[in-house]
């Protein structure tokens, strides 16, 4: 369920653009044809104290229905009215890009060393493969990947093993899998794990190939 913007965002060091007259609607559209089964505006008013009183929302701080609330209202008529043909469907994905942790996000920060961050890495690969027509989209791990060809890992310092029974079994299935050279290198805790990384284990998985980041 993604989390839709619906009016100008702000907090004290930043703010981002206020969404045009029919915007909001285009990017909640955008999010059911990418196969959404639910939209979340962000947000229903704005905080009336706090680092957000200016993030603003469907309505306004005097909770008066305008522009934004109309829009979201039409939204909301519309796609309700075409819920029996959409709910539950997908869109395909050849190639998953694992997105979708903020963990991972979290400990990259920690100590980046000059490396893009998962989500900047993913977001680069999407790009690429929107742009070129390549059916592709953001999954996890613990989601389905039977319908995958291909699964891109950029980079997620934080794995489990529950993960990587999922993974090894996609790969033997014939799906081939790409993990950025540090997945796996941390704990829950974020410690350095001491022991043979899961990037290493993976070539014992039917067709495996490996390549040496220069570290």
């Amino acid at each position: 369920m993604p989390e839709q913007q619906s009016g100008f965002g702000a907090q004290p060091n930043f703010s981002t653009l206020t969404p045009e007259p029919g915007e909001m609607r285009r990017m909640a559209y955008t999010s059911v044809a990418r196969g959404a089964d639910g939209v979340m505006f962000f947000r229903w008013r704005p905080a009336h104290f706090g680092a957000e009183i200016y993030w603003m929302g469907i309505i306004d701080h005097d909770d008066i229905p305008r522009r934004r609330y109309d829009e979201a209202k039409q939204f909301a008529g519309e796609v309700t009215a075409l819920k029996d043909k959409i709910l539950g469907t997908h869109v395909r994905m050849d190639l998953g890009i694992a997105g979708s942790d903020f963990d991972n996000q979290e400990m990259h920060r920690s100590c980046p060393i000059g490396m893009p961050s998962p989500q900047d890495d993913a977001t680069l690969l999407h790009r690429y493969c929107y742009r070129h027509n390549i059916a592709c989209g953001f999954i996890h791990p613990e989601d389905d990947l039977s319908k995958l060809k291909a699964l891109y890992v950029p980079h997620w310092l934080k794995w489990t093993d529950a993960w990587t029974a999922r993974i090894e079994a996609f790969a033997k299935a014939g799906g081939t899998v790409i993990l950025g050279g540090r997945t796996g290198s941390r704990d829950v805790n974020n410690h350095v794990i001491r022991d043979t990384s899961r990037a290493r284990r993976s070539r014992r998985w039917p067709g495996s190939r490996s390549r040496s980041s220069g570290c």
